[in-house]
Formats: C-alpha cells, sequence, structure tokens
C-alpha cells in the first residue's frame, strides 16, 4: 500500500522592495535647472538675436547664415530705398549696421588700427573725407579712388584737377591728392589715379606712361610698370595686408592683380575683362555685382580657374560695394 507523503507548499518570499533613489541635494537640483536653462536659451537664442535687432526677414538670416567663411570678416557697404548708406558686417545670423548715413557715401577703406574712412558728399555733392564718423578734410571736386597707407596716417585720393567732369576718361585730367592725418592738412603729391601706397613712405599711382611710385622723403620717382593707360580708371584695390594691388586697364580690356615690391610690379594673375568694383584678398579678387534678383559676389582665383558665383544677397539688402 502506498504511502501519501504530503507535500507542504513552498512558502511565498515577498519581493524585494524596489531601491528608494538617492534624494537629491540642492545643489545638484540647482545644476539640473542651470542645465536646463541654458539648454532652453540655445534653442530661444535665434529668437533672441532677432528680437535683439528687430523683425529680420527669413530671406536676410539665411543670407547671413550662408555668407562664405572668406567674406565673414568683410564690410558691405549698402543703400536702403530711401536713401540712407549702412555700413554691415555678418553676425551670427543676421547683419548688423555699424554706421549709417543720410549722405552718399563711396567704397570704404580700413585701417590696421580699426578706423573706417570713407569719401561721402554733402548737400551739394561735394566730397568731404569722413575718418570713423568724423569730418576730416573737404576734398576736391569729383575726388574718389581712396587708399590709406600702412600705418593709417595719410589718405590718398585722385581728382580731375580742372572739375571738368567731360574729361573723366583722360589719364592726364588727374592728380593725387594726400590728406595729412596727423598733420590735418592736404597737399598735391603727383599727377596720375589709382592711387595705392607701396608702403608708409611710398605712394604710387597709374599714368597715361605706366605705373610710378613717389618717396615722401626724397621727392624722387621709381617705374614701377611700364604698361600703358589711355583710359583713366581711379580707383585701385588693394590686399588688406598691402602686399597686392589690381588695377582695371580700360584700354587693354584687362584687370591685373600685382604683387607689391619698392622698385617693381609683379603679374599675379591677368582677367580679360574690366572689374570696377571688387575687393583684392589673398588668394582672388571678388566682384560685386548688382542685379535687380539681388547683388551677387563673383570670386575671380588667382590660380587660374574659372570665376564663380559664392553669394547672393535679398533684394533688401542692396549691397554697393564690400571691404575686406
Amino acid at each position: 500500500m502506498d504511502t501519501l507523503k504530503r507535500i507542504r507548499p513552498t512558502p511565498k518570499v515577498a519581493p524585494s522592495p524596489e531601491p528608494t533613489p538617492p534624494s537629491r541635494s540642492p545643489r545638484v537640483k540647482g545644476a539640473y535647472r542651470v542645465l536646463g536653462f541654458l539648454a532652453g536659451a540655445l534653442i530661444a537664442l535665434p529668437v533672441i538675436g532677432l528680437t535683439a535687432v528687430g523683425p529680420v526677414p527669413f530671406d536676410e538670416m539665411k543670407s547671413a547664415l550662408t555668407l562664405p567663411y572668406e567674406l565673414r570678416d568683410a564690410t558691405f557697404l549698402t543703400v536702403t530705398g530711401d536713401q540712407r548708406y549702412i555700413l554691415k558686417r555678418a553676425g551670427w545670423w543676421w547683419f548688423e549696421d555699424i554706421d549709417s548715413s543720410d549722405r552718399f557715401m563711396g567704397p570704404i577703406v580700413r585701417t590696421r588700427d580699426g578706423l573706417i574712412a570713407s569719401i561721402t558728399r554733402d548737400s551739394t555733392m561735394a566730397p568731404q573725407l569722413v575718418v570713423n564718423g568724423v569730418l576730416a578734410a573737404s576734398l576736391p571736386p569729383h575726388a574718389t579712388g581712396l587708399a590709406v597707407s600702412p600705418d593709417g596716417t595719410k589718405f590718398a585720393y585722385a581728382y580731375l584737377d580742372n572739375a571738368d567732369a567731360a574729361r573723366f576718361n583722360d589719364p592726364t585730367a588727374w592728380a593725387v591728392g594726400v590728406y595729412d592725418y596727423a598733420l590735418q592738412r592736404t597737399f598735391e603729391a603727383a599727377r596720375g589715379f589709382a592711387p595705392f601706397f607701396v608702403d608708409d613712405t611710398h605712394l604710387a599711382r597709374a599714368t597715361a606712361a605706366g605705373v610710378q611710385s613717389l618717396d615722401f622723403a626724397t621727392a624722387e620717382y621709381v617705374r614701377l610698370r611700364d604698361t600703358p593707360f589711355v583710359v583713366a580708371t581711379p580707383e585701385a584695390e588693394r590686399s588688406p595686408d598691402g602686399s597686392l594691388v589690381a588695377l582695371a586697364n580700360p584700354g587693354l580690356n584687362q584687370t591685373t592683380v600685382y604683387r607689391i615690391s619698392p622698385t617693381d610690379l609683379t603679374v599675379v594673375a591677368t582677367y580679360p575683362v574690366i572689374i570696377s568694383n571688387a575687393a583684392l584678398g589673398p588668394n582672388a579678387l571678388y566682384e560685386v555685382r548688382a542685379l535687380e534678383s539681388g547683388t551677387e559676389i563673383w570670386k575671380y582665383p588667382f590660380d587660374g580657374s574659372a570665376p564663380t558665383r559664392i553669394h547672393t544677397f535679398p533684394v533688401s539688402i542692396r549691397v554697393l560695394s564690400l571691404s575686406l
């Protein structure tokens, strides 16, 4: 006879309680709050920035965000529909205003010490030299082609010495004047146009016979280039470091970039086109093209590759010129 064994039920074991998370100290809680605030600020930063500068259209914000890196430090001279001239530079996601005027402003030049200078026009359209927003000197009629010495003490400009606008293209009708910023006086330096400084004591300019340099100390001339200019082009474009200069020569229908030395100009690049509204960088020439669809920036590399459009501004930002 089988014996039945009593099976004792297995006692139930109570589940272990879930571990209680350690309570955060007030310092830890504060750190979490700070991190949360910073994360929210990063997300909302564009909105805050837009609020700080006023309403910014999306196309202008997009233009600032897509501006090529090589132009991030450039200064842009713009004009509004009511003829107000505004200097702008790229912010993080918008173009910020750094100066403005109701008077006409020509292309600007910048010194290594941060001075910004431009030739403006008063109510009678007489040209004036303005440095950092302050009137420095009244200039002769038709003054243009502003250049600055590397040390920022002298400003050179070209002007029609007989004020006859009909002779604007005549290379013999132009003279080069200099404003001494330290002495606060102007004087005529030489005949010619498209002035640029070789260094602090040598001023070069184009003439009908070529490019010549004047030594301020000895008053002696040195011929840097024999290429003649049969048509005057009042402005020269100089690179920010002062080592390069670009000169347009309508008589040859070309624009040439030269490397500057005290005794010579060495050809770096030549383009079979007149580039009259440009800025010169270390590796390329940049042209401003104003179109109805918006201002375009074109890049002309020195290595011989084809010119390319690298940026287009919306129609709401009418760029007249740029300075690197």
